[in-house]
């Protein structure tokens, strides 16, 4: 099998997949194989490259439209109940995220550096907010989408709690039994595979919102010199202004999780060990039957 994933930004959850899959499959993973391996990742959608067959393993959807399964496709679990039924597919295959297989391999040990609550954005929100500096502003351990897999792993093993604006931050955490919060800072935030995964463990509830950050002033399509120039300094003002709202946001939130230990989210344990139970026993299926 070939392993498929987004790649076309750094990001956690979609650098999981080359990281924890051959840990578990092997050598059935091969760059030339026919068949694509469809793990971890909002990708289920009509415009997965061409091939001769698909095998899935927990992958889900949300961003466009599903693909129309035909011969060529193997399901082996996917993300949870919504993707189950949008595809036509048993219930019974809804399982849950591929990510919380990290509870089968070695991981490397927790960071002690920064804070014990955590902060992790969304890729998305990344490019034009400056996170770095509003978790030191709000006493938090800044936690980079765009570092390496094991780096992030410390990072989080590090923390009592995670604030997560990327869900696979949320995954993590909740798969290594620490607390985690969703918020909700601007419209990639999306509700579909959200509720998906939630569903896959009988959880529910809504993210915090918090302040959002965006520009005031958008590119214009004949932009100058001196455009750009006022445009960035009226848009740097602009995000200032914002920034202390989001700032104090974030630290409320940080100190609720630091004083009440019943703040936040963890799945129930047996539910969450049902998951994983079943996610290895589709991974059991995939060694047996692909190549």
């Amino acid at each position: 099998m070939q392993l498929y994933h987004f790649d076309r930004a750094p990001n956690f959850g979609d650098a999981l997949n080359p990281w924890l899959w051959p840990r578990l499959l092997g050598d059935r993973l091969q760059a030339r194989s026919p068949t694509l391996f469809l793990g971890i990742g909002t990708i289920l959608k009509t415009d997965l490259p061409e091939a001769d067959g698909y095998a899935v393993l927990s992958a889900g959807g949300g961003y466009g439209p599903f693909p129309r399964p035909d011969h060529r496709w193997r399901f082996y679990a996917v993300r949870g109940p919504l993707t189950a039924q949008a595809l036509g597919l048993d219930p019974q295959l809804a399982a849950t995220d591929g990510a919380y297989l990290l509870r089968q391999v070695s991981l490397p040990p927790p960071s002690a550096n920064g804070s014990r609550i955590g902060f992790m954005p969304h890729w998305q929100t990344r490019l034009r907010v400056p996170w770095e500096r509003i978790c030191e502003l709000s006493g938090l351990r800044y936690i980079d989408p765009r570092s390496p897999v094991e780096e992030t792993l410390r990072a989080v093993q590090g923390c009592d709690a995670v604030i997560a604006e990327a869900m696979h931050a949320a995954i993590t955490a909740d798969a290594l039994r620490i607390r985690w919060l969703p918020v909700r800072v601007g419209d990639q935030f999306l509700d579909f595979k959200w509720r998906d995964w939630f569903g896959s463990l009988g959880l529910t509830g809504d993210p915090v919102v918090l302040p959002a950050i965006q520009a005031t002033l958008p590119v214009a399509d004949d932009e100058g010199s001196w455009r750009r120039v006022w445009r960035r300094t009226v848009n740097s003002t602009a995000y200032l202004l914002q920034t202390r709202a989001l700032v104090t946001r974030l630290r409320d939130v940080r100190q609720r999780l630091e004083t009440d230990r019943g703040y936040g989210l963890l799945s129930p344990e047996r539910t969450m060990q049902q998951r994983v139970g079943q996610l290895q026993r589709a991974l059991d299926r995939v060694l047996a039957s692909e190549n």
